[in-house]
């Protein structure tokens, strides 16, 4: 009898094993997986892929995706401004100077290897959007 792995690691309870480490821990890396079960990176990508059917995605940043806090600020400003110029009937809309708009980010952003979670078949996508990132607007004047 040789010592080491077993011959054939890719098994129901090995699959169970796995399926139950993945849901608990959604952002565990492979190494971990294989030195937790003790199994080939073989056995695992057969198990994972072939029986588990799942896969590692990034989460997606969708930057357009406003909370209700800053849509609803968005919304006030215009309306603001609207009764400010009186519907576009004011000369005061002359002297209104314009220039192009910064943000910046005011945390550090995942990389794509941090963000990357497990996937089972029935699983959406995982999304994240500028709401986590609190941007500070700044207004930068044209010349």
């Amino acid at each position: 009898m040789r010592s080491g792995r077993p011959a054939d690691a890719v098994n129901p309870e090995n699959s169970q094993k796995v399926n139950k480490i993945i849901k608990n821990e959604r952002r565990i890396i492979i190494d971990e997986i294989i030195s937790h079960l003790d199994i080939s990176r073989e056995s695992l990508h057969a198990i994972l892929h072939e029986h588990l059917l799942v896969r590692k995605v990034a989460a997606r940043w969708i930057p357009h995706k406003l909370s209700e806090e800053q849509m609803t600020i968005r919304v006030d400003w215009c309306k603001f401004k609207i009764r400010k110029f009186d519907h576009g009937r004011s000369k005061l809309l002359n002297t209104l100077i314009t220039g192009d708009e910064t943000w910046i980010y005011q945390y550090d952003p995942e990389t794509k290897q941090q963000s990357s979670v497990w996937l089972f078949t029935d699983d959406d996508p995982p999304q994240f959007n500028s709401a986590r990132a609190s941007p500070l607007f700044v207004y930068q004047r044209s010349k």
